[in-house]
């Protein structure tokens, strides 16, 4: 609109400027013939301004120094001019104004030793007509710009807005039975990408954190199942009738070994949950893997001094911080406990041996046992919760060691994998980028 309007106001202050200009040179024109050529006398100048080309209702008139008319060009004009406006144009020697469509120009006129006025006057029709031409030409550029605006404007913000509609509308479609939803992330570059990909991220956090609760929820309520009607019957065949002290005596040392094994389950359950929340939840320092493996050998000891834990470090790098990564050290002390306490727990000779070393910018920490080892096909499950090998019935657990630690592991950005030959051992093998 502002662009249209100043485009019609310039055009209409050239306009009117271009026609003061052939007033300007008409009423010089006839001044210059009348005043100056001693030949031409007002009759003759009228029959040349009648064979001349002349503007559309054309006046020029000519006043002396007395403001006494001497020269009219047209006979029909009968207008009149005052003294005021007649001695206003003496003094600013060019006056201008306009009376309906019609410009009039005033200019004074010297020759010495007289002064003379000369207002020429005239109408515009072709500049006008134009102007008209230009009025209509620019509204409707206007009104077609505008049409035009609102409809490339509806277009393209449909456009621009539909990854959102798609995204709300996808969210909204989300609930607890299909977290594993996710939303589409177009180039991956714009705002709308990034959005979407906040909300994945989001969403991947919800699961992980829902998958978790459940998981607990459903495992716990599996595992105690179990010790709790044990724990039951044992009260029950001792309450049914009189015992003998050395009957009660193992009836409570039974229900004692098992609010121990229901301890160390929801021990256990707890320290996997806490290891499938976020990293952020827990702080990390830089620590040293040779001195988690030291701590974790001699709490191992202390607590089964049966166990012989043997320890490699013939390849250890010069530079310590080739084997420092940012790390907890409570819960990488857990991992390496289970795995050691695994190792030795199912061989007959109850020893492990730990390496560690640096390979290609990787820290490689290997648990060696010569145990029963664990059966080819079910390697793929041992990190399972809950899963418990064919060939390990007669031991005590729950399977929940080995989950947590591949939890922990993966933590700490590292990777956890296994070989093993039945009754030949199994190797565990942690890395770490260093």
């Amino acid at each position: 609109m502002l662009f249209t309007i100043s485009i019609y106001y310039l055009s209409e202050y050239y306009r009117e400027n271009d026609f003061y200009d052939r007033l300007k040179l008409r009423a010089l024109t006839t001044a210059k013939l009348l005043i100056e050529v001693k030949e031409v006398d007002v009759p003759l100048m009228k029959i040349i301004d009648k064979n001349s080309f002349t503007l559309d209702d054309q006046t020029i008139r000519v006043y002396n120094f007395r403001n006494e008319m001497i020269y009219n060009s047209s006979d029909r004009d009968t207008g009149f001019y005052s003294n005021n406006f007649l001695n206003e144009i003496r003094l600013n020697s060019d006056v201008r104004k306009t009376i309906g469509k019609k410009q009039i120009l005033g200019l004074s006129y010297t020759q010495y030793p007289r002064k003379y006025v000369v207002i020429a006057s005239a109408i515009d029709t072709m500049g006008y007509e134009e102007m008209d031409n230009l009025r209509l030409i620019l509204i409707i550029g206007f009104l077609s710009s505008i049409l035009l605006t609102i409809l490339l404007g509806a277009f393209y913000a449909g456009r621009a807005l539909k990854p959102i509609t798609d995204i709300i509308s996808k969210v909204g479609k989300i609930t607890i039975s299909n977290l594993h939803l996710r939303l589409t992330t177009g180039n991956d570059k714009d705002e709308i990408a990034r959005l979407a990909i906040t909300f994945n991220e989001m969403l991947s956090r919800i699961e992980a954190s829902f998958e978790t609760q459940k998981n607990f929820v459903s495992n716990a309520s599996h595992e105690f199942r179990t010790p709790f009607a044990i724990l039951l019957n044992e009260i029950e065949f001792a309450l049914k009738k009189e015992r003998s002290n050395r009957e009660y005596i193992e009836a409570l040392n039974s229900i004692a070994q098992e609010i121990k094994n229901l301890h160390n389950l929801s021990e256990n359950l707890l320290e996997l949950t806490r290891a499938s929340l976020d990293v952020s939840a827990f702080s990390f320092s830089p620590l040293r893997l040779d001195d988690a493996i030291l701590q974790t050998r001699a709490v191992v000891l202390k607590s089964k001094p049966d166990y012989s834990v043997e320890i490699d470090f013939n390849e250890l790098p010069d530079d310590e911080s080739l084997i420092t990564i940012p790390g907890n050290e409570q819960l990488l002390s857990l991992a390496f406990y289970n795995l050691v306490n695994n190792a030795c727990k199912f061989s007959d000779t109850h020893k492990v041996k730990i390496s560690l070393k640096n390979r290609s910018e990787m820290i490689i920490i290997q648990f060696s046992d010569n145990g029963i080892g664990i059966p080819e096909n079910e390697l793929k499950d041992v990190f399972e919760p809950f899963f418990r090998g064919s060939n390990v019935k007669g031991e005590i657990g729950h399977g929940l060691g080995l989950p947590l630690v591949k939890k922990i592991i993966e933590l700490h950005n590292g990777k956890i994998s296994v070989s093993s030959t039945v009754n030949k051992g199994s190797v565990f093998s942690v890395s770490f980028s260093s």
